[in-house]
């Protein structure tokens, strides 16, 4: 079986769009989280920590957007996208972190700034820094 690192195609875009689509997923998953707990019949005791399978999530996306982001690094024409997909990255683990294990009461906007922020550098290496047929990649 092959491992997630191994699907993605070392030498195309895909890693570009599995790391979008894992930030756009993360910031909709963001955005449900209040709206299905509010919905639900134990809204008071499920709003507050969750189940967690639903808490777990957040660190599947991370996970999946970070072999993105390493994948992405490898292929990537410019010097400045690989600093700043990590940093990037890095800030979203930080703010999942510390409002997991409520270490300060941040802004709930704050989570989605660094995911946004990742489906921009994604989608602006994928179409500005990609090695193509016309452009020579060393």
């Amino acid at each position: 079986m092959k491992t997630i690192e191994q699907a993605i195609p070392k030498d195309s875009h895909w890693s570009d769009i599995y790391g979008m689509c894992s930030s756009l997923l993360c910031t909709i998953h963001c955005l449900a989280t209040p709206f299905i707990f509010v919905a639900s019949p134990t809204a008071e005791h499920c709003s507050q920590i969750g189940p967690l399978w639903w808490r777990t999530i957040d660190f599947l996306f991370l996970g999946i957007s970070y072999l993105a982001i390493s994948q992405t690094v490898r292929h990537t024409t410019s010097n400045w996208i690989p600093r700043a997909m990590y940093g990037a990255w890095a800030l979203l683990l930080a703010v999942i972190v510390i409002d997991r294990l409520h270490l300060l009461h941040l802004p709930e906007v704050l989570v989605y700034i660094p995911a946004w922020s990742l489906v921009g550098l994604h989608f602006y290496n994928l179409r500005y820094c990609r090695c193509r047929e016309d452009v020579c990649c060393t």
